[in-house]
């Protein structure tokens, strides 16, 4: 943009600026901080399904890996549960097909590093063969 156009549109907003200060206000820093790519976080969605006939061994081991996630920082699974293969009914157990999650990492590696400690992996509860991670961008979140 020209300094005349930007001199123009800016005293619109600022009508008693100068030059000088136009030039302060649309000034471009030097020199950016960023953090390199091994810094940032992200999101990632890991869909996790489970083998045949893992039901009844997820039902038993449940109590056990809910209380393993108390060992993680509270920011790197940021939610997770079953999916269903049909809406819970009341004083029915539910038909959990596998598990959904939310990781906030370095990397999808890291991710997968802390799956593969889960006792839902050491007992084949999931279906390695049909685990999907994917970067992931929160849009909307609501408290539960």
């Amino acid at each position: 943009m020209s300094l005349r156009r930007l001199l123009s549109s800016t005293r619109k907003t600022y009508p008693k600026a100068n030059a000088g200060t136009i030039r302060r206000i649309h000034a471009i820093p030097s020199q950016r901080s960023m953090a390199t790519h091994g810094d940032q976080k992200c999101e990632w969605l890991v869909i996790l399904p489970d083998q045949e006939g893992a039901s009844q061994r997820r039902v038993e081991l449940r109590p056990q890996h809910l209380s393993n996630l108390s060992k993680y920082p509270t920011d790197f699974w940021l939610f997770g549960g079953p999916f269903l293969q049909e809406p819970p009914k009341k004083n029915e157990p539910m038909k959990m097909l596998g598990s959904v999650l939310v990781a906030l990492g370095s990397s999808k590696e890291e991710v997968l590093k802390e799956l593969k400690k889960d006792i839902y992996t050491e007992n084949r509860i999931w279906d390695w063969d049909k685990v999907q991670i994917f970067p992931f961008k929160s849009t909307l979140r609501k408290a539960l």
